[in-house]
């Protein structure tokens, strides 16, 4: 989950380009962070569900087997926040980009809506991890998650 972490954080920080990067552009940085993404909610998921095949009678949720080391789960988090404030960057980015581009409005509205259809599905799947890694780490890290978040 680590190695997803860093090549999640690394596929989200902007280009050595810098200024040159068009927002608006479709880039393999992006393809990297949506299916880094999903591989970290997936396995955070999978992780919440392990041991589900032990479901009590009382029709509670039996406890993970599968749980992430208690050391690491504040790194995670913080990366995790990290990248969805460069998606929230990225976004504020195309809407300035697109405002200067001297495109008509309904040009603009439509490449807004696809830019923020790329990040909120990319969002989804973070604040998703998120959910499930509070989930794992239980009520005793609510104080590491309300200080990271």
């Amino acid at each position: 989950n680590m190695a997803i972490l860093a090549g999640l954080q690394l596929a989200s920080e902007p280009s050595a380009e810098g200024e040159d990067d068009d927002p608006t552009e479709f880039d393999i940085n992006h393809a990297l962070r949506s299916g880094l993404a999903a591989a970290f909610e997936r396995c955070a998921r999978i992780c919440w569900t392990s041991g589900a095949e032990n479901t009590n009678d009382d029709g509670k949720w039996p406890a993970p087997l599968l749980v992430p080391p208690e050391n690491l789960v504040p790194q995670m988090v913080t990366v995790l926040r990290d990248v969805l404030m460069l998606s929230v960057q990225r976004r504020v980015q195309a809407a300035d980009s697109l405002a200067q581009s001297g495109y008509d409005e309904a040009d603009i509205e439509e490449e807004l809506e696809e830019v923020n259809e790329m990040e909120e599905d990319f969002s989804t799947d973070v604040v998703d991890a998120i959910g499930y890694l509070l989930k794992l780490s239980g009520p005793r890290f609510l104080n590491t998650f309300e200080a990271v978040l």
